[in-house]
C-alpha cells in the first residue's frame, strides 16, 4: 500500500493518502511506534550486559565502529560518482550512521520470532546492539555539534550538546525512576490503578514530545546554517 507498490498509482494515493488523511495516518503511525518503543524498552533488562561481559562491547564496538570508518573511506574514495548534492560531509556521516548500527527494537523482534531472546546468543547479540545503538546516539549528537560549532558558533553547539545530556538525565533521573516507583507501589499481580496508568502514559508521551524538540531544534539549528 506504500509508495513501493500500489502507491505508485495516483488514483489509489490520491484516494488513501489525502493530506487530511495522511495527517490521521501519520499521527496513528507515530503514537503506535512509541508505545512499541516504550514496551520494547520495559523488557529489555540492563542486567544481560553486565552478564555478556566484554564480548559484548567487543562485538558492539566492531559492528559499529568498522562498518562506520569502511563506508566513510569508500565514500571518500569514490566522493567522484557520489551525487554532487550528496558530497557534502553531513549526508555521509548521516547515511554512516545509518548503515553502521542494528536497530535494538528490530533484532529485539527477530530474536522474539525465532524464540531466541532467552538464549546465550540472544541476550548476547541484544547487548552488543543495545550498546551499538547507545555509541551510535551519542557519536551522532557529538557529530552534530560538532558541526554546529564549526559552521556557527560554540555557544548554539554546546547548547545543543546540552539539550541532549538534559534529556538523557530527565530520563534516567526522573521519568525512569517514576515509573519504576510507580510498578513497585502497585500489588504483584494486580493491574495499575487508573491514576498511575495515566501518569505512566503521560510520562511516555511527554519523553517521545522533548526526544522530537530536541531532535527538531538540532535539525532547524543545521538548516539555518
Amino acid at each position: 500500500m506504500g509508495p513501493t507498490f500500489i502507491g505508485q498509482s495516483m488514483a489509489f494515493e490520491k484516494l488513501l493518502y489525502s493530506t487530511k488523511t495522511w495527517e490521521h495516518l501519520n499521527t496513528i503511525a507515530m503514537l503506535s511506534f512509541v508505545f512499541f518503543v516504550f514496551m520494547v524498552g520495559v523488557k529489555t533488562e540492563l542486567s544481560m550486559i553486565r552478564k555478556t561481559g566484554k564480548r559484548a562491547v567487543a562485538i558492539a564496538i566492531g559492528s559499529s565502529v568498522f562498518p562506520f570508518c569502511l563506508v566513510l573511506i569508500i565514500g571518500y574514495l569514490l566522493r567522484h560518482r557520489i551525487p554532487r548534492p550528496l558530497r557534502h560531509l553531513e549526508p555521509i556521516l548521516t547515511f554512516n550512521f545509518r548503515w553502521s548500527v542494528t536497530s535494538y527494537c528490530v533484532l529485539t523482534c527477530t530474536l522474539s520470532e525465532l524464540h531466541l531472546l532467552t538464549s546465550k546468543l540472544g541476550r548476547l547479540a541484544m547487548s552488543a546492539s543495545l550498546i551499538a545503538d547507545f555509541l551510535n546516539i551519542v557519536a551522532s549528537v557529538g557529530v552534530v555539534a560538532y558541526m554546529i560549532g564549526a559552521n556557527d558558533s560554540v555557544a548554539i553547539s554546546i547548547s545543543s550538546f546540552l539539550t541532549f545530556v538534559g534529556f538523557m538525565g530527565f530520563v534516567l533521573l526522573v521519568a525512569r525512576p517514576v515509573t519504576v516507583w510507580i510498578i513497585r507501589k502497585t500489588p504483584e499481580g494486580n493491574l495499575l490503578d487508573e491514576a498511575s496508568f495515566v501518569a505512566v502514559i503521560f510520562m511516555i508521551l511527554l519523553v517521545a514530545f522533548l526526544s522530537e524538540v530536541n531532535l527538531a531544534s538540532t535539525f532547524s539549528l543545521l538548516l539555518a546554517d
